[in-house]
């Protein structure tokens, strides 16, 4: 019987192999400055397919030490024997380019010019694009195979959403608590996000170094940005349910979220955001209503002032182990009103410097976000294009397979999928 250590030490020597070959062909490519359209399209295609060879590769480290993971690496490992062949003729490729590459590859570029050079020729970019393809449905295939587990993971964090949900609208917290509260419901943000998912979407991201080390640190901080469409508010529900699946065991351990909305005007300012998170943490404390009673109480009129609400909500952050707060479309507080008084009272928790908080923000790049968040360089996390192309040509492969009303169009499967993928920017 296969040991899965020996397994999964097979597919990382041929995925290690990948990773090297095609970083190796992108870095010839991209040298080339005068790129034309076919040679930039390979060079995006060979970007995404190394995206792809590292996200696995991440996936089946991840389970070689796992119990019960035989039968699913022996999958795995039978989907990316299929591409070693092409694999092994890449690197050929590439070493033929890099042959070509010296002075005679100069010499030819300037007298019969760069299409007469062999790694330019039209027929040499149309089979590099197709071994890519191959590699790709399989790798695919592969990487689905082992995000099975990791999707009923994320199931499992919806499951806990909706069970915070349902005890923020029962007895734990009271009708009269919650009608004067009147906290935005965060929910139906995140529910309406989470629809437009592909299970596979944003697992680079909870996978990677660097939300591992936000879930672990002590006062940590993580800024998401980017430009308008590149996923960001995808990636917060998938962090969202990341965490509750990985806290949901854990003792005094809480967690609330926020997705600030340009079309919902009490979803864009500070008192909204903070009531939210006060009635979200309340009920995962085992008297948590009782302070929001003691406040109910000296402000039975109206709202509390914002310095009130930020006191009780220091409160409630010391009484848990650690607290985990994630804050969506920071951009979609309006600037010219609402947005200096959401940026301060986001300054006001990260100046408590409270070692339990772990602070998660997403938003796009913008002056004054950027200049009152402060990010040190390991908390700013620019949203790459390579990394966001991966999630979209995973996205347009499922939907493209799947969709029986795209069926008929199978034998244009493939152009559809590469006109989508590499022409989506992000969007």
């Amino acid at each position: 019987m296969a040991d899965p250590l020996a397994i999964a030490s097979g597919i990382a020597g041929l995925l290690s192999l990948g990773i090297q070959v095609t970083q190796s062909l992108v870095s010839f490519y991209t040298t080339h400055k005068d790129q034309d359209t076919d040679l930039a399209k390979v060079t995006r295609n060979l970007d995404n397919l190394q995206s792809i060879f590292r996200a696995l590769d991440v996936a089946v480290e991840e389970r070689r030490s796992q119990a019960d993971t035989r039968d699913l690496l022996q999958e795995v490992e039978k989907a990316v024997q299929k591409c070693e062949e092409i694999i092994t003729d890449l690197q050929s490729e590439c070493q033929k380019f890099h042959k070509d590459s010296a002075a005679g590859l100069k010499d030819r570029v300037k007298v019969a010019g760069r299409r007469a050079a062999y790694p330019f020729r039209k027929s040499t970019l149309q089979k590099l694009e197709e071994d890519v393809s191959d590699i790709r449905e399989n790798l695919s295939f592969a990487l689905d195979v082992l995000q099975l587990k990791t999707h009923s993971q994320i199931q499992d964090g919806i499951s806990e959403v909706k069970s915070l949900v349902e005890r923020t609208n029962a007895s734990q917290v009271s009708l009269a608590i919650r009608c004067w509260l009147i906290a935005p419901d965060a929910s139906l943000n995140h529910n309406v996000t989470c629809a437009k998912c592909h299970p596979s979407t944003g697992l680079w991201f909870v996978n990677g170094h660097q939300f591992r080390a936000w879930l672990e640190e002590r006062n940590s901080f993580l800024w998401l940005n980017g430009f308008a469409g590149c996923g960001k508010s995808v990636l917060c529900s998938t962090a969202i349910q990341h965490t509750f699946h990985e806290i949901r065991h854990k003792h005094r351990v809480g967690i609330a979220f926020f997705y600030f909305s340009l079309s919902d005007k009490a979803k864009q300012d500070d008192n909204g955001v903070i009531r939210t998170l006060l009635l979200q943490l309340s009920v995962q404390l085992q008297d948590g209503e009782r302070d929001l009673e003691q406040l109910h109480t000296l402000y039975k009129s109206g709202s509390p002032p914002v310095d009130v609400l930020l006191n009780s909500l220091r409160r409630f952050l010391k009484r848990f182990r650690d607290t985990y707060i994630l804050l969506d479309a920071l951009d979609e507080s309006p600037r010219d009103c609402k947005r200096e008084g959401v940026l301060r009272a986001i300054q006001v928790i990260r100046s408590w410097s409270i070692s339990s908080v772990h602070l998660l923000v997403t938003s796009r790049n913008e002056l004054d976000i950027r200049e009152s968040l402060d990010p040190s360089r390991g908390q700013d996390l620019l949203l790459r294009n390579s990394e966001i192309d991966t999630d979209i040509a995973n996205f347009v492969s499922y939907q493209l397979k799947n969709d029986a009303k795209l069926q008929k169009w199978k034998a244009r499967h493939t152009e559809i999928e590469a006109k989508l993928t590499t022409g989506a920017q992000g969007v």
